[in-house]
Parts: C-alpha cells; structure tokens; sequence
C-alpha cells in the first residue's frame, strides 16, 4: 500500500523523485494488480539473486533488464574475535565435541522444528555432538517444549539473542541454515567467510552461494532425514569438514560475494531531484 501510494502521489504532481528500492519484493505474486503496480508506479527493481529476478521476469510486462540483482555482502571478518566460550555449557568429561551452530529468528520461516527433529536422530548415535541456536522470537517456547519432549536439552542449546555472531562462528565446527524460503542469507555469508563448513536447505539464494560438496551441502526444505543423513556424513567425515570449510571461504563463488559492506537492501530510499 505505502509503494502504491507514494507511486501515485509523485505521478500525480508531476514528480521527478523515484523509488530505487523497498523491502519485501520478494512477496510480488502473480497477479494482475502487483503487475500493474510495477508497469505503471515503478522505474525498477533490484532484487539480491538471480533465483528471484527469473521468477519475476517469467510474469512482470516489463522489459528484461528493468529487475536488476545486487547480490548482498558482509564486512571481513575481525581481526581481534574473542572467541565464544562454548564449554561453558558443556559436560565436564565432554573430551571430544562437535559444535553444530544455526542463528536467526525463531520463527516458522527458519525451519528450525525440523533442525530440532534431525538433531535428536543425530544425538542418539553421535552423543558428542552439541547443537547451539542463536536468536530469539515467538516461536522460543515452542521450540523449548520440542526439545525437552525429545529429551535432547543436554545437547541442544538455545542462547537466545548474540548481536555479534563473530565469536560464536569463530569457534563453531559446523553451520546449519535451515529456512524454508530465503533471498541471500547473510548468515551463510558470515559462516563461510570463517571458513565453516555449510549445511544449508536449497532456497532461492542458496544455490547460488553452495556449489554442492565444494564449499556444502544442500538439501530441501522440511526434509528432516535428508538433514539427518548429511549432518551424520559430514560429521563422521572430519577431514571433509575442514576441506569443505576452507573451500568455502577461498572459492571463486564466494569471493565474489566476501565485500567490504553489505548490500541488504532495507530501506526505501527516495532521490528527490533538484
């Protein structure tokens, strides 16, 4: 509505202002109304992967080159981390731990009830693996309840909100991301600029980003024994780990993406002409 409205307004005074960018693009369906909104209200759009610009460009009546991709970006990482201190919740005989780290939001979005239901499989055969969840959100007392009822406390550990993830990647084995529809996860950015290795669902972004068992795995959406399988191979593969890792962080693909400043397009930025 707000996209709508300054889109009309500026038309109607004859306006040379333009809307560069506006969050949430990502929700355009197929429709004649979100199809006329973008012929008639707007210059362009700028989207930050290839997977999205080709489901717009498969139904907008623009031409080919009015959806542009700007791929996000995150900042080096820091020379001075002081890594997270991960044995604090850890058993005292504990002589050989796996870290399997996930941040975001606790929400339906991030998939993270299936990453729970694939880390109780993982546990049952791998006791020595220790599942650690970043972030918080309505769906915290939910998750708690799934993780006490599969009595998996001991090995999966919610650390509610960190707002800097450097510590926390710096000393983790593995990164899971586990959301069921994304545009260009960050997160997978700032794990692989650590060189962690990558076990990611494949959505949207995402295969743009992992090229399969070079620098991660991918596997789909919900798919809680494809999860299980890949986290059990890469676990029990120690050597893969590191490989994949440092892959991941010296690749070609990622390079491209590993820029001085972020690109996350969230704001709606307005050129007022003189």
């Amino acid at each position: 509505r707000d996209w709508r409205v300054a889109g009309m307004a500026l038309k109607m005074i004859r306006s040379g202002a333009k809307v560069y960018s506006r969050q949430g693009l990502q929700l355009l369906k197929n429709s004649w109304w979100y199809k006329w909104t973008i012929k008639f209200l707007s210059d362009g759009i700028i989207t930050n992967t290839y997977t999205i610009k080709k489901y717009y460009d498969s139904f907008l009546p623009v031409d080919e080159d009015f959806v542009k991709v700007v791929y996000n970006g995150v900042e080096e990482v820091p020379d001075d981390i002081t890594a997270f201190d991960y044995s604090k919740f850890l058993p005292e005989d504990e002589q050989d731990p796996i870290l399997v780290l996930s941040t975001g939001r606790l929400a339906l979005q991030k998939g993270f009830k299936y990453l729970v239901s694939a880390a109780a499989e993982i546990i049952k055969t791998h006791p020595n693996v220790y599942f650690f969840l970043a972030g918080n959100g309505k769906l915290e007392p939910e998750l708690r309840t799934q993780i006490d009822n599969l009595e998996i406390k001991r090995n999966f550990i919610l650390l509610g909100f960190i707002e800097d993830i450097h510590p926390l990647l710096k000393n983790a084995d593995i990164f899971v991301f586990s959301s069921l529809y994304e545009g260009m996860p960050n997160s997978i950015l700032e794990a692989m600029a650590h060189g962690l290795p990558i076990v990611s669902t494949n959505v949207n972004g995402v295969s743009e980003l992992i090229e399969e068992g070079v620098n991660g795995f991918t596997v789909s959406p919900g798919a809680v024994q494809e999860l299980v399988d890949t986290l059990r191979y890469v676990i029990e593969n120690r050597e893969e780990i590191k490989k994949i890792g440092n892959d991941g962080n010296d690749s070609g693909n990622f390079g491209f993406y590993h820029l001085l400043f972020s690109s996350r397009l969230h704001v709606h930025e307005i050129h007022l002409q003189a």
